[in-house]
């Protein structure tokens, strides 16, 4: 019950439009190219840690990010960063969400796999 509600939020945040967006500028495409995925439960373990990896990382650069944002917020004034605060939430905040997003996904389908 707790996850569909964390679903449906992230949902009401735009993750499916954030989605769309990436298969529109080619990210998609491009990145199964460089990590195809296979029907098997393997890869799918794989693809499963490759998320909580990518995580973390847009995790790490986000709190960089805020901090150097609020530090320049304060030093030169609250409108001068504007400009990276929100490209901060479209490469780091989105993705996290995404991989949020992703993740039961991935689990059902290792699941399902795991029973054939």
């Amino acid at each position: 019950m707790q996850r569909v509600l964390i679903l449906t939020l992230y949902k009401s945040f735009g993750v499916n439009f954030f989605r769309k967006l990436l298969r529109w500028v080619g990210w998609e495409k491009l990145n199964k190219k460089s990590n195809p995925i296979e029907k098997n439960t393997k890869t799918l373990m794989q693809l499963h840690y490759r998320t909580k990896q990518s995580e973390l990382g847009h995790s790490i650069i986000f709190g960089i990010v805020l901090g150097f944002t609020i530090f320049v917020a304060v030093k030169f004034g609250v409108f001068k960063p504007v400009w990276l605060f929100i490209l901060n939430i479209l490469l780091n905040l989105y993705p996290i969400l995404l991989q949020r997003y992703n993740r039961p996904r991935i689990e059902r389908a290792i699941v399902l796999s795991k029973r054939n």
